[in-house]
C-alpha cells in the first residue's frame, strides 16, 4: 500500500513533522512518497493526504481544481469539499451562526470600494489586522494603527499608518476577498493556543508564537475542557469528520475563548510536541483506508 503526501514543488519533500506519521505508517507496511501538487496531476495512489502545499494560497482556484480531480479518482484527507469550503475564511461567518464565538470580522469584497479609517471608526478600533480572507501563514497581513496608549503622538504618524494600511487594503481586494479584524493585545500575552484534533478527538494542544511563518514556533500547552468544548461545537458544524484539524483559539479581554482560525487544509499540526500523536494519525488514516476499501 501506497499513499502520497502532498506537499509544494519548492518544498518538494515531506516535513520532519510529519516524518514522524511516515515512521508509524512504515510499521504497519504503508509506504508514503512526497506529491507535488504544483506538478502535474497525481498517479493513482491508495490515498493523498494534504499535509504541506504551502503555496495553495498564490494560485488558490488552480489548487482547489487539482484537489477536486484527487479527490475524484482516490480517497483523498480531508476531502475535497471540506477543503473548498475551509480556503476562504468566509467561513468564520458560518461558524458564528453555529454559535460559535469569533473574533470581529468585517469581510471585504474583491474589487470593491473600502474605506480602513471609515471602518475603524465606526467600530472605535485604534488597531486593527488586516489579511487576505484566502491566506496561509501571515501572506499580505499586517497591524494597522496605533495602541490605545500611544494616541497621544502627532496626528500624522497616525495617519501615515492607516495610509499604509489602506495602500495593503486595495492591493488585496485587486485579486481576493479582504478580512479586517480588531488587533487582540491578548496574543502577545497568554498567546494563541492550537488544539490538534485526529479523527475528531482532540490529541493535544501547543501555545503557538504569533506572526509566525510556516513552520513557526510553539511550545506544549494544557488545553482546558472549555477550550476542547469549543472546538468540538465548531467541528459539528462541519458536515463531514475531518482526519486533522486544527483549532485556533485566542482568549479576550473578557475571558472568552474565540475562534481565530480553523485549519482543515494544510496546518501544522505540532505532532513532535505529543509523542503518541503520530501514531494516533496513522491509526485513523489506517482505519479510513480500510473503510474506503
Amino acid at each position: 500500500m501506497s499513499i502520497g503526501f502532498i506537499t509544494s514543488a519548492e518544498l518538494g519533500s515531506i516535513t520532519d513533522d510529519d516524518a514522524l506519521v511516515v515512521a508509524a505508517l512504515a510499521q504497519s507496511g504503508i509506504a508514503v512518497r512526497p506529491v507535488c501538487w504544483d506538478a502535474g496531476d497525481p498517479e493513482h495512489l491508495d490515498a493523498l493526504v494534504l499535509r504541506s502545499p504551502w503555496n495553495y494560497h498564490l494560485d488558490p482556484e488552480t489548487f482547489l481544481g487539482w484537489v477536486d480531480r484527487a479527490g475524484s479518482s482516490m480517497l483523498l484527507c480531508n476531502d475535497p469539499d471540506t477543503v473548498r469550503w475551509n480556503a476562504h475564511k468566509g467561513y468564520l461567518f458560518e461558524l458564528q451562526r453555529a454559535g460559535i464565538p469569533i473574533a470581529d470580522t468585517v469581510l471585504c469584497e474583491q474589487h470593491a470600494t473600502h474605506d480602513l479609517r471609515a471602518i475603524m471608526e465606526e467600530r472605535t478600533w485604534n488597531q486593527v489586522v488586516v489579511k487576505p480572507a484566502i491566506s496561509a501563514s501571515s501572506f499580505m497581513t499586517t497591524i494597522v494603527g496605533l495602541p490605545a496608549h500611544e494616541t497621544h503622538r502627532a496626528d500624522d504618524l497616525e495617519g501615515r499608518i492607516v495610509e499604509d494600511g489602506q495602500h495593503l487594503l486595495d492591493e488585496i481586494l485587486e485579486t481576493r476577498d479582504a478580512l479586517i479584524q480588531p488587533f487582540m493585545p491578548e496574543i502577545l500575552n497568554r498567546g494563541e493556543r492550537c488544539l490538534i484534533f485526529i479523527d475528531g478527538r482532540f490529541s493535544h494542544a501547543v501555545q503557538k508564537a504569533p506572526f509566525t511563518d510556516v513552520g513557526g514556533g510553539g511550545q506544549a500547552a494544557t488545553a482546558e475542557p472549555q477550550e476542547i468544548a469549543l472546538g468540538e461545537r465548531a467541528l459539528a458544524v462541519l458536515a463531514q469528520r475531518p482526519l486533522y484539524a486544527r483549532v485556533d483559539l485566542l482568549r479576550d479581554t473578557n475571558g472568552i475563548d474565540r475562534l481565530m482560525e480553523l485549519e482543515l487544509i494544510d496546518p501544522e499540526l505540532y505532532l513532535r510536541f505529543d509523542p503518541d500523536s503520530a501514531h494516533r494519525f496513522a491509526t485513523a488514516l489506517i482505519q479510513r483506508l480500510d473503510r474506503h476499501g
